[in-house]
């Protein structure tokens, strides 16, 4: 490990802290306060400067000269491509439960305090956070497909920050659905279905 692989390590940490101090109430209500329109575009700039810092480390990885842990065979390659094709296929079938367009904060819904809704259809029945599991699942085959230290440290320090990250969620969760969550918790899988799966 080189002294590049280590800024690397460093600049992830920075990322998602970052990340992450950016998607606290706090921030946003600093936001709401700062600005005439509350934080209606809040969400937008949020992943711009989120997509814009992951480009800029997955840039800083492919500009770290790397040689291949084991050197590539078929069926690596195709389990490598099975799991980064389910993890889009899990994504995309996620984004049947909520508004693309809110999620990229091109939209904002008037969300009335206390009478949220907790979802739990289509992939939810089966796992609490599918977006995740398929990000999991994009990011294992990324690291099989190609092999490097690099790679690895990416895919690495992007688990880490998912586990992370999912238990200040959960939390929040539970402070916004209460004992509907918590329900929800003890009958449903954080990322991993269990199976053979129910209908």
């Amino acid at each position: 490990m080189t002294w590049l692989h280590l800024l690397l390590v460093f600049l992830w940490a920075l990322y998602g802290f970052t990340h992450s101090w950016l998607a606290t109430d706090r921030v946003k209500l600093q936001a709401q306060k700062l600005l005439k329109s509350g934080y209606k575009y809040y969400r937008l700039v949020y992943n711009m400067v989120s997509t814009l810092g992951l480009a800029g480390l997955l840039f800083w990885g492919a500009w770290i000269s790397d040689t291949r842990l084991w050197p590539q065979s078929t069926w690596l390659t195709f389990l490598s491509l099975v799991l980064a094709t389910y993890g889009v296929i899990v994504i995309r079938l996620s984004f049947k439960q909520y508004s693309i367009r809110e999620f990229l904060g091109v939209y904002s819904a008037q969300k009335i305090p206390g009478q949220a809704s907790l979802k739990t259809q289509g992939l939810l029945r089966f796992v609490r956070h599918p977006i995740y599991s398929g990000t999991l699942l994009i990011t294992a085959g990324f690291a099989i497909f190609a092999p490097s230290l690099t790679n690895f440290i990416h895919a690495l320090c992007i688990t880490i920050y998912i586990l992370i990250g999912l238990k200040f969620e959960e939390n929040k969760l539970i402070r916004e659905f209460g004992n509907s969550y918590l329900d929800y918790q003890k009958k449903v899988p954080m990322l991993i279905p269990k199976f053979p799966l129910k209908r």
